[in-house]
Order: C-alpha cells, then structure tokens, then sequence
C-alpha cells in the first residue's frame, strides 16, 4: 500500500471518529464517550465558541461531566465533515450539521477536530465547538488570548511537580510557569525568544543542550520529548523532561507550542548509581557507552568543530602486584589512581572505569593534541611517584596511556574505545609506561 493510500485510510479513520464524538457530544451526551478519543496521558484542549483551554485528562472529564449532564439531547441531522488539512502524524477535521429538538431543527453548529497519530491510533488533541456564522479568525484570535487562560493554575496543580511553558508563535512571545524542587512556582517570560542570544539561554540551560531547546521549537515534528538541564535557583542543575505539543489553527497555521516539563533529577540520579562502579565511585563501562555516546551527539550538534580526547589507562603489573600483596592494597591502588585523576581533570570531564585495572577518561572541548600529550606525561610521572612506596622489584607498578583526539565525525563510544585501546597496545609493545596519542580522522 502506497503512504498515499495509507495516509487516506488513515484520515478515514479520523472522519469516523470524528462523527462518533459528535453523536456522543450532542446525542448520547455520554462523557465518556468524548473523553476515550483523547489521550488521558497528554494536555487535553477544548472550547465552546471563542473560549479554548488547556486541561488535564482528569479536568476536563469532571467539566464534561458537568456540561453534558446540562445539555438538552439532540438528534443530528445534515450532517457534512472533512479533512482540512493533513500531515504524517496529524490531521484537522471539521464538521458541521444542524441539531434537531423532537424533529425540528433547533441549532446550527460547526465543530473542529485535531487529531494526532500515537501508536497506529488517532488520539484527540483539540476539540473546538461553535456556530457557522462566527468569524473563524476572530475566534482564533480570542482562543489565542485565552490559552491556558483560568485552568492554568488547575492544570498545574493536578500535573503535579510539573512546569508548563506556552510558545505564542505569532508575538514570538514565550512563558514559562517553573515549579522549583521546594515546591514554588516561578513565572518568567522572553518577549522575543527567536532574538534571545546565546549568551542568555546560557543563564539558565546548560551549554550541551540549548540545542535541544531550540530544535524542538524549530522541528517539524507535531510532538517531542527531549531531556535538558536547568539552573535552580541555589545555582545547581536539574534534570528535566519536556513533552511538547504544536498547536495549529482550524487553516493548519501553527498557533502555539505548549510543553509540559518534568523534573527527573531523582530518576537521574538512581540511573546514574546503575552506571558507577561500586568500588571506586567512577563510571562503569556501560555508563561509558551512554555519556561518550551522549558527547559525541553533542559535537554533531555545534555549528563550530570542537575536539573531545579520550585517555585509555592500563596499571602495568597490577595483576600480579595484586596477587603479592593482596587484594586489599590492590583496591586501595585503584581508588588512589582515581584520587588522583579527579585532581587533574575538570569537573565536567569523565571518568570510567572500563576493566579491572583499566580506565577511561573522557576529556571535553580539547584545544589541540599537544594538550593530551602533556597532560598524559605528566600522569605518569606523577603515577611514578606514588608507585615508588610499592617497592616490589619483579613487578614494576606503571602507567600505559593510549588516547585519542576526535572531532564530530567520529562514529560514537565503540570507535572511540577501539582506537584509544589501539595506541594502549602500541605503548605495550613499545615496553610499557609511556602514551600514544591519535588523532582521529
């Protein structure tokens, strides 16, 4: 089947659902009945003639409740729905049909749809209700007035530990309603987000992922989740969830970008502890592949070429060191070892503990290769002198450093593994103690 036809089908699907949500609305009046097509998981949006708003699922179903509980039950009569406008994930359906009262026609109406694709399903994202003879774009205009309107601070309060932002396309108007971890709410607004320079979204995102944030307001994507970092107001960062949702007009112009933040910062940290390794507190290997990964999507990010290096470290003789003097002086070498590299590394670098005697670390935005050969030299006469107080002549304790220099062309975490174990194995070859560093293509 062609994604023509497929798209069809699938629009067909959306033209009948549309017509059971309005003999549920009008007919059935069957609460219910409405509330299943949207998404009880996601920001429900709904109006009556110019009022449009944002609810929870659980807002919404007790004000449909109550609305329909209210309603005198109509029959629906002429009876004429189509698709406006539709896209790979979404579509715009509107109806219009005249409402009959024991077989007379008592009203007119229109109805708008927007549906959204989520698992093979159509799940309602907007519904909207009003008489044929309004003017669309002066209820556009007053929708886009009322958005989020008094069911802000509702919604907020039943989205618990959650934050909401509302882009407004046409203003280039962005607002931000921040729940803090101590439980206040802090409002903030940039009148001109598209202008706001890089210098201030580096107040208060964090460097590697204000690419993110603008990515998602330039995609063409309908929804997005991403996970960024935030600056408290203690000065610390938090990690946070964003849901975004595009919100479009009833001609498919985009309107708004609604998204709805969650702070993880908890959830990250138990991640994190399954990625330490229970010894020396570094990284585990696996904790490798995922934030080396993560770096070097960062690199393919940057509109400028920034270097990363990665230093392969092996304790030459440490095997059989441990075995003459016990493995008690052979961990306590380890957590010296990373005494040590944690002294000589920023903070923001990386380090892992990727084998029994073996590490990793991760350095960031690296000038030039000279840099990671005098930082190598100098761990291993440093780790020289602190080998002298082990004095067992038949195994010798040293450092091998293979490290490589990359740039964002490099494929991810495994290659840049390969290659630093590579010049690891050239230094032990050359007769250990030593550094080989690469440059990657």
């Amino acid at each position: 089947m062609t994604k023509e036809k497929m798209r069809v089908q699938n629009t067909d699907d959306a033209l009948d659902k549309t017509r059971m949500l309005a003999y549920n609305f009008y007919t059935a009046r069957d609460p219910a009945g409405v509330m299943c097509f949207y998404d009880a998981r996601e920001v429900c949006w709904f109006g009556i003639s110019a009022r449009e708003e944002a609810f929870s699922f659980r807002s919404l179903q007790a004000a449909m409740t109550s609305l329909l509980s209210n309603m005198l039950e109509y029959d629906l009569a002429e009876e004429q729905y189509q698709v406006l406008y539709s896209g790979e994930d979404s579509c715009l359906v509107a109806g219009s049909f005249e409402l009959h009262d024991s077989g007379r026609m008592a009203e007119l109406k229109r109805m708008s749809c927007f549906w959204t694709l989520k698992e093979g399903e159509w799940r309602l994202n907007r519904l909207r209700l009003s008489l044929p003879q309004e003017d669309p774009d002066q209820g556009r205009e007053s929708a886009d007035e009322l958005v989020i309107s008094r069911r802000k601070g509702e919604m907020l309060v039943d989205l618990n530990s959650t934050s909401l932002i509302e882009y407004t396309v046409e203003s280039d108007r962005m607002e931000m309603y921040l729940s803090e971890a101590d439980g206040r709410r802090r409002y903030r607004v940039l009148k001109k987000y598209s202008q706001v320079s890089q210098r201030e979204l580096e107040t208060w995102i964090h460097a590697q992922d204000q690419s993110k944030i603008r990515s998602t307001f330039r995609s063409q994507q309908m929804q997005r989740t991403i996970e960024f970092r935030t600056l408290d107001e203690e000065g610390d960062y938090r990690w946070c969830r964003m849901f975004s949702q595009k919100i479009y007009d009833d001609g498919g112009r985009l309107r708004k970008i609604l998204g709805v933040i969650q702070d993880i910062s908890q959830e990250k940290e138990l991640i994190e502890e399954a990625w330490k390794d229970s010894l020396t507190g570094t990284y585990n290997r696996h904790g490798m592949k995922v934030l080396v990964g993560d770096y070097c999507r960062f690199l393919l990010q940057q509109s400028r070429r920034i270097k990363g290096a990665a230093l392969l470290l092996d304790l030459d003789n440490f095997g059989s060191l441990n075995e003459t003097l016990g493995r008690e002086t052979g961990d306590q070498i380890l957590k010296d070892v990373v005494t040590l590299l944690r002294s000589r590394f920023r903070s923001d670098d990386k380090i892992f503990r990727t084998g029994g005697d073996e590490f990793l670390v991760l350095m960031k935005d690296v000038p030039d290769r000279a840099v990671v050969q005098r930082k190598g030299e100098n761990l291993i006469e440093e780790f020289a002198e602190y080998a002298a107080r082990y004095d067992v002549p038949e195994h010798p304790l040293s450092l091998s450093i293979g490290a490589l220099v990359f740039d964002q062309t490099v494929s991810g975490a495994e290659e840049i593994f390969r290659c630093a174990h590579s010049a690891l194995q050239q230094v032990k070859q050359k007769g250990k103690q030593g550094i080989v560093v690469c440059q990657g293509e």
